[in-house]
């Protein structure tokens, strides 16, 4: 009977490619582990190892900053290709490469090979992947028995741990190996070697220590005891890495030969690895590495508890239940009544979604494997496309960081998912980037402040100079990255932070746009040369552009950021009267004649619908301009794009850009818009380890796992400082949940939300780290409510009268400016922001809003709570 896990899954087949293999990873380290029974492969990765290409290390980047007036004459004459052109044929004049460059492309390691001796063919096959304990297994009955295989990849050690296990009552024999990933480039030189390196191993090292020299200490090898070492070097640099393997036996005979450990009559073995980088290979310590895993106990299970303890914490600190509590399976067995969908196979409940079945278990183990994978795959570095797994040396767009929006969506969950310690590893890419920044805003446009890469791995530079994709012209970048770290203060109320990293960011950023912009005739800035990623217009032969939506709206919100950032610490207050009479010039938002928002906020330019990016709804999400309430008419412009998104531009839309929707869908209140989108990831862009895909069923990316998750999360929770939606999004397909430890804006936590929606009942446990009020909102009207078990006068919320003193909301017709989590969300010195009046061709968004207030609706669906610092406030709700 298969041991079943409560939040996990499991297949009935072994991996046919890399990509369908189940990830394991401690962040720094990861492993795919493919899952054949008698021939096993194992992939090992590193989050640093991005291979050196050689053209990349001899590319200069050329100062362009001269032909930034030709390209903007060219863009005002309509001559679009031809500013592209001009730029890069110029660029080539300067010495610059006429092929496409790509980022160092992200690599495989090493692949371990587990080759077991038995005759018999494997039968009641399962593989299963924990994703409370990070650990993957595979299972079969084999002509001597049951065997069992194991693996995870320990954040308390930092290694790779192997369980071998023979069947009952008898013995394993199997060979182990290392060997190269097919394919490999720009590798200089391997050596793949096995044996007991007696007197190798050194617990204290020379300082002189390095790889060539093998006699650093004089510790005996146990009999027991190989060890296997994989040793790379690369063709550019002094750099490389090597794979370090100690394999105990228990019991037996155990032996090497021709580079491959032999275990013979053994109970079992036990694995333990490590992927090591460096960047000069002469210097490298192998004793040193081998001595640090030799110290480590060849115990499995206490391996296993250690790392369970630290993996554990951070999965279920927030924790999504959509099949009902009492009737989830434990391990060890499904439990009476459960839920068959929880125990169904991937490949079951993906045949079931692709006849259009998606059930609630479905629909959380996705959320779970999201958050799962973003656990496993964030160490020093961020998730890059593939997360820190891969195993090929060719991956599809290098598995690079994809900065006009992948890598932003992989983040997305962070926050609200209750893991803030695991932006620090963005925050760490994002920082490490800003010196080659600075270079690409002073050379390709003659500006000071920064310019960000849109792609990006060893590299902050940008090269990817392409006619058909002009990125070098994207200059929305550094801005939408920097959200997230103004967003890290809403969410801790971490002045530190902000003021030595929020706010210096944020103020190079805007320091190029005060160099860049340019006002047109009518005294607002443009926005040229412009390109909204990576979409072209529909009347157009090149994509670059003049005000692309996204280009506005990304430096509307930096500077409003900037701003409140400022006025909240109390600093800057010399420049903050430049960056409001900046936030003046910006140009209005247009709606084109179908009612949508436009791309490009220029009447120059017709909207095409059929694209993967949906960058132009950024106002919305991930922004905070629009609300519904706040900005009627921009809201519904908004909602209209989207609709067409994934109605008219359905088949064009990739596995992310369906992710990206649901998300914008959620934020605009569209519960069956945002599902739809899910159900379309779910049906057709999921590999069997459900692994989502950038096209139908292939090309493995994972940020459409990640932006699922995120999704989720939209569709439950929404929050500002001051301000919390309960449920704004929540499909009819989940009318029961339960979902604990979401974190808020605002410096609080939601310890438990449960709803019932064929009871017509909503509970939440809610816990502030501040004293403050809070505006919380509700899916429908309320008939009545309870706080902490006492039932409130239900005047105060059908005449909607504690809405009076309760916080303004620091969003929709007003740009956030001022908004402090400490405060309560109180808004200070806001901003009128432009909305529109009705829908028409090329109707501006500019004037007052018209329709709705930045307090919502005056209706009963809100209350205002008063929260105590440190304390539990209990809510139960009947709506109407």
């Amino acid at each position: 009977m298969i041991d079943l896990v409560h939040k996990g899954m499991l297949n009935v087949k072994p991996a046919g490619k890399w990509d369908e293999a189940y990830p394991s990873g401690n962040g720094i380290q990861g492993v795919l582990v493919m899952g054949e029974p008698l021939d096993e492969t194992i992939i090992f990765n590193h989050e640093r190892l991005f291979l050196p290409i050689p053209v990349n290390a001899a590319t200069v980047l050329p100062d362009m900053s001269g032909e930034l007036p030709e390209v903007r004459r060219l863009i005002r004459e309509g001559k679009y290709r031809e500013a592209t052109r001009h730029f890069l044929d110029k660029a080539r004049e300067k010495g610059f490469p006429s092929e496409l460059l790509w980022p160092d492309p992200f690599h495989p390691a090493f692949e371990l090979r587990i080759k077991t001796d038995d005759a018999g063919t494997a039968a009641d096959y399962v593989r299963w992947l924990d994703f409370e304990t990070g650990e993957a297994g595979v299972r079969w009955r084999g002509e001597k028995g049951t065997y069992e295989r194991r693996v995870f990849v320990s954040r308390a050690c930092d290694a790779v741990v192997i369980k071998l296990e023979a069947p009952s009552g008898d013995r394993l024999d199997c060979d182990i190996h290392l060997a190269e990933r097919e394919g490999r480039r720009h590798i200089k030189s391997v050596s793949i070697r096995a044996g007991t390196f007696t007197g190798l191993i050194s617990r204290e090292p020379g300082p002189d220590c390095s790889a060539e020299k093998t006699h650093c200490g004089d510790r005996a090898n146990p009999g027991d005891e190989m060890w296997l070492i994989f040793d790379s070097k690369y063709e550019v640099g002094d750099g490389g890495y090597f794979g370090v393997v100690r394999v105990h036996a228990e019991g037996g005979h155990v032996g090497h030969a021709d580079g491959t450990v032999e275990l013979r009559d053994t109970r079992g073995a036990t694995i333990i690895a490590r992927t090591i980088p460096c960047r000069d290979h002469i210097s490298f310590c192998l004793p040193e590495a081998m001595a640090e895993l030799a110290a480590l106990p060849p115990d499995y299970g206490a391996l296993l508890k250690e790392h369970a303890y630290i993996h554990g914490e951070l999965f279920n600190r927030m924790r999504l239940e959509l099949c009902g509590e009492t009737d989830m399976p434990a391990r060890g067995g499904k439990t009476a009544g459960a839920d068959a969908d929880t125990v169904c196979s991937n490949e079951e409940l993906m045949e079931q979604a692709k006849n259009g079945v998606i059930s609630p278990a479905f629909v959380e183990k996705m959320y779970d494997f999201g958050r799962y994978l973003l656990i496993s795959s964030s160490g020093k570095l961020p998730p890059n496309l593939q997360g820190v797994w891969n195993g090929t040396w060719t991956p599809p767009w290098c598995s690079d960081y994809t900065l006009d929006e992948n890598l932003q969506m992989m983040m997305w969950q962070v926050l609200p998912g209750n893991l803030p310690e695991l932006a620090q590893s963005y925050f760490n890419l994002i920082e490490s980037f800003i010196g080659d920044w600075k270079m690409n805003a002073r050379l390709l446009y003659g500006c000071r402040g920064i310019l960000s890469s849109p792609r990006s791995s060893t590299s902050g530079l940008t090269k990817h100079f392409c006619e058909d994709f002009p990125m070098m012209f994207w200059t929305a970048g550094a801005g939408w990255l920097a959200q997230m770290f103004y967003d890290y203060w809403q969410f801790t109320g971490d002045d530190a932070f902000l003021k030595d990293h929020t706010v210096p960011l944020l103020k190079e950023i805007a320091l190029f746009y005060e160099d860049f912009l340019v006002e047109g005739p009518d005294g607002k800035y443009e926005f040229i040369p412009s390109y909204s990623p990576e979409n072209t217009p529909s009347n157009s032969d090149n994509p670059v552009a003049i005000n692309a939506t996204m280009d506005i709206a990304v430096a509307k919100e930096v500077l409003s950021n900037l701003v409140s950032a400022c006025e909240h610490l109390g600093i800057e207050a010399e420049n903050i009267p430049k960056w409001k009479a900046m936030l003046d010039k910006m140009p209005d938002y247009l709606v084109n004649s179908d009612g949508a928002l436009k791309e490009w906020s220029h009447p120059a330019f017709e909207d095409d619908y059929h694209h993967r990016h949906s960058s132009h709804l950024y106002p919305i999400f991930p922004g905070f301009e629009v609300t519904r309430e706040g900005t009627p008419g921009l809201y519904r412009a908004c909602l209209r794009a989207a609709e067409l998104r994934l109605t008219d531009g359905l088949e064009a839309i990739t596995g992310w850009g369906l992710a990206h929707l649901a998300n914008i869908s959620a934020r605009l209140k569209d519960a069956d818009l945002a599902f739809r989108a899910l159900g379309r990831i779910m049906a057709k862009f999921l590999l069997p380890n459900l692994f989502t895909c950038h096209n139908v069923g292939e090309l493995f990316q994972m940020d459409a796992n990640l932006g699922f998750s995120a999704a989720i999360l939209e569709m439950l929770v929404f929050s500002l400082p001051g301000y919390i939606e309960l449920l704004p999004a929540l499909p009819e397909s989940l009318p029961k949940g339960v979902a604990r430890g979401i974190l808020c804006r605002g410096r609080i936590t939601i310890s438990e939300l449960r709803w019932d929606m064929c009871a017509r009942t909503i509970s939440a446990v809610i816990r502030s780290e501040t004293d403050q009020q809070v505006r919380l909102g509700l899916p429908g009207a309320i008939e009545s409510f309870e706080r902490d078990g006492v039932l409130q006068d239900s005047a105060l919320f059908r005449n909607n009268a504690m809405l009076h003193g309760g916080a303004s909301y620091p969003g929709g017709a007003l740009l956030r400016v001022g908004v402090s989590p400490q405060d309560g969300g109180s808004s200070r010195n806001e901003r009128s922001c432009p909305n529109i009046g009705s829908a028409g061709e090329d109707v501006r968004i500019a004037g007052q809003s018209s329709g709705g207030t930045a307090d919502g609706p005056a209706d009963a669906s809100q209350v205002c709570i008063s929260l105590r610092k440190g304390e539990e406030t209990r809510l139960a709700f009947v709506l109407r």
